[in-house]
């Protein structure tokens, strides 16, 4: 899937502070989430961020097999 640089350029503006809401799906279908305060985007081409979590989290588990979502904490 294509991301425009411009729209991911915005989409990235809207996170003034690292804190944000990170989820994705367990393998049964439910969400998994956590507040994560080390967040911070790594490169427009090709499209990066980096989330920093205990390797010995569940999310962490779930995220090595699912999409993710990161969202603004404030939202």
């Amino acid at each position: 899937m294509a991301i425009d640089p411009r729209e991911l350029r915005r989409a990235l503006g809207h996170f003034a502070t690292g804190v944000t809401v990170v989820t994705c799906r367990e393998p049964e279908g439910g969400l998994h989430g956590a507040t994560v305060n080390a967040f911070t985007a790594v490169s427009l081409d090709p499209p990066l961020v980096l989330v920093s979590l205990d390797r010995r989290s569940r999310l962490c588990r779930l995220m090595e097999q699912s999409a993710f979502t990161v969202t603004n904490s404030r939202s």
